[in-house]
């Protein structure tokens, strides 16, 4: 056929249509039509045996024993005219020649020629029958030439046969002789006269050959009627000899007749009984498409029609070419393959594709019929040019993959279906009775070879399936594994999208017809790119799939089979044509279908095409897709695009109505979402960029049509975020030109103002609904910063409020939202601080969640300054601390001038004395107070790039920084001639602990001097730091003695903090203060301020005791007048001091255990129990704090007012533990740090410790759900100590881990264990961008972990693994580098599972200089090898594949820095491979086996091997199975594929 021409052979044969016509047929014994010559005549129904079917026709053909059979041809058809189905075609190789014949049908050797009379008489050969004839002066014979046998394959034909048809016809054709015969005549001339010997019987048959010319020969005449064959030629024959007669007839069936495949006809048939019922139809031979068993499709053949007018087939050859391979690279296009494998046949009218189709008259014929046929992958190189390759691919091509043994048969387009694997129940005479119905053996075998590639077909209709599954266009998904799909059977429709390359042919013409009936695929809206596909006008018709079969080419060696197979006698060229106009539209396609691909492709495809127009075009283009919604958002998301960050479009938007237009679009497309989203981001951008949009929106009266738009969709975020900024905007407009002031707000001229409250309802309900979104919240909270006026005069600052509360706790880590927050609180006005108490305490808290952040302390004292106006308002500030907490933002940002302005103007109100006795003692408090640095504690941040860099050693850039730059060497005091005076203890002990590392903070020391931080920083993120000892110089003191020496003035040399005359005069202040009847927060003023002055440097706190500022502090506390006699308003102003007072001489005891000391003496530890029964929280805090610091100098040998009470001590602390304020929490553990530490579980009861322990995990639990590191550090520590005390025999550790996942209350849930909780901290400590506070508490927790293995040998694996990550993290400081290492290696040496070993060893810690996997330091693997090969020394069984898997994997990236470890370690792995497919316990005696084991201490083989057993039935486990002892713990935490292998 037309498809092997166009590949290049010429010499593949095929068969006439109608010469297979007859198989699968069925037939009866025919009635006599007179002359055997009649072919086919026509019936009236009553003639055929009453037939069902008025308008059939009979054919008649001679069967093997030479009688004549009736064969059944339906109406309007002939025995040349198929089913309607789409064959399925071979090639078979007969002789010299090859055949394209159907899939279903064998090719087997003919017979000899024969020659017979007319009587039925055989002759020996053509020669006797012509010597015959002409001897008897005349007669007729018959020479039958045949040249092939073709039978339907046996499984075929027992589907034919078995299916019922009438009665009428009991037989069925199975076999067809195909060739040629000659009804030869013979005429002898007679003598002149007339003689009555003369014979007249070649006179009938004279009237059979009056048609044919007679040939005359030497001395006889020939007349012959030809069927089948090329026709003979009379010249060869005229004037010729008998001989040379039938050596001319021999060479013409020798030669041309079997070079002629296509004139052969039907000589007869095999018929074969077949099974009959009385009312059953007749059957159809629908099974002449299905092809066999291991056939493999290489071409599949289709026609459609095209829209172009037929005179342009007279352009010329060229023409035709190119529009020939413009098709093939349009078709390869969006079918993801290589225009290789496309290939065109020649534009012929479209009668010609369909010779049977009716005529349409009178319309005009404006299309042509074109062929094309989809090839295999593995022949588009037969199809490439020789020289040069200038056809480019489409899409990239994965390489094609075939790995199926053996194939499936399957059927063609038209009835494609899944039941085609069952063949229906058969019945014959021979073979095997199952269920009543006798089976033959050949169909048997047939089941079989069915039966046993049905397997295959699934497999290959799942992966069909999971193929199909891509995005809509072009999705492809890399297949993997072996492919089958070119012999596998097609049971699937191919969708758009699928991977194209592997697929076979017949998928990718059903992807190709589904592409082209979707009516939204990219070639339809672009017919400049696809302008072949896009004027198809007729339907895809498949005519034919060819087939060939494994044997004859292989999968991957096809190409070369056909070239074995067949000789290629034509080349097949390719006119390149224009090359440069085929690259330029092979781009443009890949561009477009690349575009498609993705989602939304559609839409972004049409925004190209509105690329160019302009602000006015825009917006037509808009309003006129309102029906097309691909265009409509395509219109919409260019406006988007434009308005982002383009002002000049935004303005001349606005000159085209484009607020007034793009709203009423929203407006009408209110149901659907994306158009709705679109327009309010437009109008967001355009009020964002132009202010003049915003005054369109309100001069148009459009804000109600906007407020309504935000209604339809409450909950979509990005909707109400774009929509209340634009709120925003108009109210703040709204605000500026309100004529009746700044309290009434109408959106608009003629808006009614019921509007401006349904606009602040719909922000409200945003702060509600998005309370997790800080975007929204940010949005919501400027608008309402605006409008407190409003707001508390329409009755709406309760409910502000309330939302302001929630969402001030839920964002606490939020620095703007909180401000926001405040300023609000601080616009409702006094009046609302009548009626809620809450708002200053609120103000107040935000303050000290964020005392680093400048901005968030302007705006606190600016609202509390602007709410201490009126009496009532004033007195709730002083109640809620805003001495304090202004005293504290001034100190932590001494040099920002309005925080000092407002603050001094705050405390001018809220204490009028002590604020004048400050400044009249130290002057300017901007000069007085020392400098404060918040500091996150990140030394190691700004050398993680370092670290990663390739050309740099990690560890010697991490000691480096250790050495020189987190711990610097400073200059010894001693060796200058000048001193220090009072500060040179301080300074040195500065030297000796240097920056705050986690290292310091994970000790009990460093905790003490910083973890514990004060009021002033204990609720912020950042650290905060005082300059007052750095800022000082020795060569600037020398400077200022040398001055005042000379009787200078030195004062500007100095820097800022207060003089030690400044703090006597302080201290005699506040002594004198109690008698002077000054007030609450008076005190709180210089309490606060002397606090701080102690918590800046140890020095200035020993001057302040010794100027007696201790004393007047207890003093203070034990004022009776702020305690008893007193109404519940005035105590309430007395709190707020007493916080103070605690807080500054909980500093004193910071900065030394002497001054710690001093303040026990002067009964501390008693006014700090006292006050832990406050009723104001933060009191209650401040006593813990102070607590917390005298219970280390509080000995036991002290005296009994030194002594602090144990018991009322330990309630408290248990209590406060428990407490759900975090700070509170942490107040408490530092306190149980300190209990740990000073030995009170020696002497305490059991129940009192177990109490400690619950409470303590409570308390970490909590701590691990906010992951506040600063709260979990000392937990960290006090559990860590009590896991390492020795003293106590190990009680407290064991109460520890009783307590693991104890409730402590019974409404509480269970908590985690306690590694996990100790795991937890382990990556906090090498993130990015960890404080000194998470490196610390994750020291404290590998050291615990440590102490804990010691209990609980081995630790789970994923903890191991959190070890070794975290420990050999480039991040990690060297302190948490050997607590993880140490706590690894003893949990390893306690490891007696291999597999979990094996999986720790390969980990992988992080990535290597060259991005590639990177293990743990050597030395910590040689120790887990070594361990492995103990263990499978002992139970050498347990070399399993995964467990050498792992270790060959990890072998190739070993680290290299100490060649004696690597080349031990590998030693050790060698060996380790050795035990590979040994039994268990194969190398040791039976009775020595025991011992040896016991002796490694690896009686339990199994002590942290998964319960592999848990899904058994408890009858079926072994009594003796090594799995009784698994720990279910090790269950949760192996990794995948552990436990399977290790049940081998």
């Amino acid at each position: 056929m037309w498809v092997w021409r166009g590949l290049g052979y010429d010499n593949v044969g095929e068969l006439p249509s109608g010469a297979l016509g007859a198989l699968g047929r069925r037939c009866r014994q025919a009635q006599d039509f007179g002359s055997a010559w009649s072919r086919a005549l026509p019936t009236d129904g009553g003639q055929d045996g009453g037939l069902d079917h008025p308008a059939e026709s009979i054919c008649i053909i001679d069967d093997e024993d030479g009688e004549r059979v009736e064969v059944y041809v339906p109406a309007a058809t002939s025995l040349g005219e198929g089913t309607g189905v789409a064959s399925t075609h071979r090639l078979a190789p007969l002789r010299k020649l090859r055949l394209c014949i159907p899939g279903t049908v064998e090719l087997h050797p003919a017979g000899d020629a024969t020659a017979e009379s007319m009587d039925g008489g055989k002759f020996n050969s053509l020669g006797d029958a012509l010597s015959n004839l002409i001897c008897n002066r005349g007669g007729a014979c018959t020479w039958h030439v045949p040249m092939v046998d073709a039978r339907l394959r046996a499984d075929i034909a027992d589907e034919c046969c078995y299916t019922p048809a009438p009665q009428e016809w009991p037989f069925c054709v199975t076999g067809s002789v195909l060739g040629a015969s000659l009804e030869i005549l013979v005429t002898a001339p007679w003598p002149p006269t007339d003689s009555p010997n003369r014979r007249g019987g070649w006179t009938p048959m004279q009237g059979m050959f009056k048609e044919e010319p007679p040939i005359e020969c030497d001395g006889f005449m020939l007349q012959f009627l030809q069927r089948g064959g090329p026709p003979l030629d009379p010249r060869r024959l005229s004037d010729c000899k008998e001989d040379v007669v039938v050596e001319e007839l021999e060479r013409w069936a020798s030669r041309n007749l079997a070079s002629r495949p296509d004139t052969w006809c039907t000589l007869n048939v095999t018929k074969q009984e077949a099974e009959t019922q009385p009312s059953a139809p007749m059957p159809m031979p629908t099974a002449t498409a299905r092809r066999q068993t291991g056939d493999v499709i290489i071409a599949v053949a289709a026609d459609t029609e095209v829209s172009l007018e037929p005179f342009e087939l007279s352009y010329g050859d060229a023409h035709i070419g190119q529009l020939r391979r413009m098709l093939e690279d349009e078709i390869a296009h969006v079918l993801g393959i290589a225009s290789e494998r496309v290939m065109c046949g020649d534009f012929m009218p479209s009668s010609r594709l369909r010779p049977g189709a009716p005529k349409r008259k009178h319309l005009k014929n404006n299309s042509i019929g074109i062929r094309f046929a989809l090839l295999h992958s593995e022949l588009e190189d037969l199809r490439k040019p020789k020289d040069v390759d200038t056809r480019k691919n489409a899409l990239p091509r994965p390489k094609m993959q075939l790995g199926m043994s053996n194939g499936l048969s399957t059927v063609g387009f038209g009835t494609q279906s899944s039941k085609t694997l069952a063949l229906p129940p058969p019945k014959g005479p021979k073979g095997k009775v199952f269920d009543g119905i006798t089976i033959p053996s050949a169909f048997q075998m047939q089941m079989k070879d069915s039966l046993m590639n049905a397997g295959a077909a699934m497999t290959q209709l799942s992966a069909n399936a999971q193929s199909l599954k891509g995005a809509k266009y072009g999705n492809r998904l890399p297949f993997t594994g072996m492919q089958t799909s070119a012999s596998s059977p097609t049971l699937g429709v191919a969708k758009p999208g699928s991977p194209g390359p592997d697929l076979p042919p017949d998928l990718l013409l059903k992807r190709l017809i589904s592409i082209l009936s979707d009516p939204k695929h990219p070639l339809r809206r672009h017919p400049d790119v696809f302008p072949m596909l896009s004027r198809l006008s007729g339907e895809v018709r498949t005519t034919a799939t060819l087939v060939i079969d494994r044997k004859v080419a292989e999968p991957g060696q096809m190409a070369e089979g056909l070239k074995t197979l067949m000789k290629r006698l034509a080349v097949s060229k390719t006119d390149v044509g224009d090359t440069e106009m085929r690259m330029k539209m092979t781009g443009m396609r890949s561009e477009i279908m690349s575009i498609y691909e993705g989602p939304g492709g559609d839409v972004l495809a049409q925004q190209r095409q509105l690329t160019g127009l302009s602000a006015k075009e825009l917006l037509d283009e808009l309003e006129g897709s309102v029906s097309r919604p691909t265009d409509l958002r395509a219109a919409l998301l260019m406006l988007l695009d434009h308005t982002d960050k383009d002002v000049e479009w935004c303005l001349r938007l606005r000159s085209h109505k484009a607020v007034e237009r793009i709203l009423s679009l929203s407006r009408r497309f209110n149901n659907d979402k994306s158009v709705v989203s679109k327009g309010v981001g437009i109008i967001g951008n355009l009020t964002r960029n132009d202010p003049g949009c915003v005054d369109r929106l309100l001069e148009n009266n459009l804000a109600p049509d906007f407020i309504l738009t935000l209604e339809n969709y409450p909950q979509e975020p990005k909707i109400q975020l774009n929509g209340t900024q634009v709120l925003r905007r108009m109210y703040h407009r709204a605000r500026e030109l309100a004529a009746h002031g700044p309290r009434v707000v109408i959106l608009g001229k003629n808006v009614p103002e019921v509007w401006t409250f349904k606009g602040l309802e719909r922000v409200l309900i945003n702060m509600r609904l998005f309370g997790e979104d800080a975007a929204i919240q940010v949005e919501c909270l400027t608008l309402l910063s605006t409008l407190g006026e409003v707001l508390f005069n329409n009755g709406m600052a309760g409910e502000v409020f309330q939302i302001l509360e929630v969402l001030m706790r839920r964002h606490s880590v939020r620095a703007d939202i909180l401000a926001k927050g405040v300023l609000i609180i601080a616009r409702l006005g006094p009046s609302f601080l009548q009626h809620e108490h809450r708002g200053v305490f609120t103000i107040i808290q935000a303050m000290g969640r964020h005392r680093s952040d400048v901005e968030l302390q302007r705006v606190g004292t600016r609202a509390l300054l602007s709410l201490a106006r009126e009496e009532k308002a004033l007195h709730q500030c002083k109640a809620g601390g805003s001495v304090a907490a202004t005293m504290l933002a001034m100190s932590g940002h001494s040099q920002d001038e309005q925080v000092l302005r407002e603050g001094a103007r705050l405390l001018e109100k809220l204490c009028p004395r002590a604020l004048a006795k400050v400044i009249h003692l130290c002057g300017d408090l901007g000069t007085v107070l020392p400098p404060v640095s918040w500091n996150e504690y990140t030394h190691g941040s700004a050398w993680e790039p370092v670290l990663q860099d390739s050309e740099w050693n990690a560890q010697l850039l991490k000691n480096f920084r250790e050495d020189v730059v987190v711990n610097p060497r400073r200059r010894n005091p001693s060796s200058s001639g000048v001193g220090f005076g009072d500060d040179d203890d301080e300074v040195e002990a500065a030297a000796d602990d240097g920056p705050m590392t986690g290292g310091r903070l994970a000790t009990t020391k460093g905790y003490r001097k910083a973890g514990l931080r004060e009021e002033f920083d204990a609720s912020d993120t950042n650290w905060a730091t005082s300059s007052l000892v750095k800022s000082r110089s020795e060569t600037r003191d020398r400077d200022i003695r040398a001055l005042e020496s000379a009787g200078g003035n030195s004062e500007k040399l100095r820097p800022a903090g207060p003089t030690s005359e400044h703090l006597r005069k302080l201290c005699e202040a506040l002594s004198g203060g109690l008698s002077q009847q000054f007030g609450a927060q008076d005190g709180e003023l210089l309490a606060s301020t002397i606090g701080h002055f102690c918590w800046c440097s140890a020095s200035t706190a020993r001057e302040i005791v010794n100027f007696g500022g201790a004393s007047g502090l207890v003093a203070w506390l034990r004022a009776p007048r702020f305690k008893t006699g007193r109404s519940p308003e005035e105590s309430e102003l007395a709190h707020p001091m007493q916080r103070a007072c605690l807080g500054a001489l909980s500093s004193l005891c910071q900065q030394d255990e002497a001054l710690a000391g001093q303040v026990l003496t002067l009964g501390g530890a008693q006014l700090a129990l006292d006050f832990a029964s406050h009723i104001d929280q933060r009191v209650q805090r401040a006593a813990m704090r102070l607590l917390s610091r005298l219970i280390p100098v509080a000995k036991q040998d002290k005296p009994a007012s030194e002594k602090i009470p144990r018991e009322q001590a330990w309630s408290f602390v248990i209590r406060e533990l428990r407490d759900s304020d975090e700070l509170s929490r942490t107040c408490a553990a530092a306190a149980a740090l300190e209990i740990v530490e000073d030995g009170w579980i020696l002497s305490e009861e059991g129940n009192q410790v177990e109490e400690l322990a619950v409470n303590l995990l409570y308390a970490l639990n909590r701590a691990v759900d906010c992951g506040n590191a600063g709260a979990g550090l000392p937990l960290l520590l006090a559990i860590g100590r009590m896991l390492t005390e020795a003293e106590d025999e190990g009680k407290a550790a064991k109460s520890l881990l009783s307590s693991q996942g104890q409730r402590g209350q019974p409404n509480e849930k269970r908590g985690q264990s306690l590694v996990q909780l100790l795991a937890f901290w382990l990556p906090k400590g090498v993130a990015t961008g960890a404080m000194a506070a998470d490196k610390g508490a994750a020291i404290a927790a590998a050291v615990a972990m440590q102490s804990l293995s010691e209990f609980e040998a081995p630790l789970p694996f994923r903890e191991m693994r959190e070890l070794m990550v975290c420990g050999q993290s480039t991040r990690a400081e060297p302190a948490l580098r050997e607590a993880c290492r140490d706590a690894l290696l003893l949990s390893v040496n306690c490891e007696n599972q291999p597999q979990q070993l094996a999986y720790l060893f390969a980990t992988s810690v992080g990535k290597g200089p060259g991005g590639e996997d990177r293990l743990a330091d050597i030395k910590i693997l040689r120790s887990i090898a070594d361990r492995i090969l103990q263990l499978l020394r002992a139970a050498q069984g347990q070399a399993t594949d995964s467990l050498l898997a792992a270790l060959d994997k990890a072998e190739h990236l070993l680290p290299r820095e100490s060649q004696d470890d690597h080349a031990a370690v590998v030693s050790l792995l060698a060996e380790a491979r050795s035990f590979r497919g040994v039994a268990l316990n194969a190398a040791l005696p039976e009775d020595d086996e025991e011992e040896a084991i016991s002796e490694d201490g690896l009686a339990d083989l199994n002590a942290t091997l998964p319960l592999l057993s848990s899904t058994l039935e408890a009858g079926s486990r072994p009594p003796e199975s090594p799995l009784a002892g698994a720990q279910a713990l090790h269950a949760k935490s192996s990794p995948a594929g552990l436990i399977a292998a290790a049940s081998r």
